[in-house]
């Protein structure tokens, strides 16, 4: 709590609050940073342009970062920085390739593939309605990695990963990439999205492994 006099004067109370909060970032260890609200923008446009989002939905494809800085005639290393802040943005973690195939990698996979697959048709349409708390899980506790904790708790779907681990035997295998369309001909998998997916198979094998 901090209380403030409303008479003292402008610069009196920007010199306290500026006292105030460099002993509070020393007594917690907490490095000072710019916050740049005003680069927001800039962030999530990268983000939309590299993962595909237009029109409120992932439907374009997505595109290498270089693309991207081509596109918005910026150096590759400003739009690699802008790609990662606006991931800690919407997740609140710092970039990882190990979190995005945690966070976002198993819904790119799905769009490989004409019907949701069983994992998105699982997630909730509307919010549950609230259930009574035990007084006994009211008290203080320590929920600094909660949400990794939730997600590394989900198990995954065994069919799911039956199927990636073909999708990668069928792209270290010899097959074209028109063989594998062929053999997903019922599932909606044409060649330009077998050719996608063929360019992402480091992030198809880490996921795997991951999960």
């Amino acid at each position: 709590m901090v209380s403030l006099d409303p008479t003292a004067s402008a610069r009196k109370l920007q010199d306290d609050l500026t006292q105030v909060l460099t002993e509070f970032r020393k007594r917690h260890t907490i490095d000072a940073s710019r916050d740049r609200q005003d680069k927001y923008r800039e962030y999530l446009a990268v983000w939309d342009q590299r993962e595909g989002w237009t029109n409120g939905g992932y439907d374009d494809p997505q595109k290498l970062l270089k693309d991207v800085a081509k596109q918005l005639r910026k150096r590759v290393s400003t739009i690699q920085y802008h790609y990662k802040s606006a991931f800690q943005l919407i997740t609140g973690y710092e970039y990882t390739p190990e979190l995005y195939s945690r966070f976002f990698g198993i819904t790119q996979l799905c769009g490989l593939f004409k019907a949701p697959d069983k994992v998105a048709l699982r997630r909730p349409l509307k919010s549950g309605s609230p259930v009574p708390v035990p007084e006994s899980t009211l008290g203080p506790q320590d929920h600094s990695n909660s949400i990794l904790d939730t997600i590394r708790s989900l198990q995954p779907d065994s069919e799911l990963l039956e199927r990636l681990d073909e999708l990668i035997a069928l792209f270290e295998s010899e097959k074209t990439n028109a063989e594998i369309a062929e053999h997903y001909r019922n599932e909606g998998l044409d060649p330009p999205n077998v050719e996608l997916a063929r360019e992402r198979l480091p992030e198809l094998k880490a996921l795997t492994s991951f999960i």
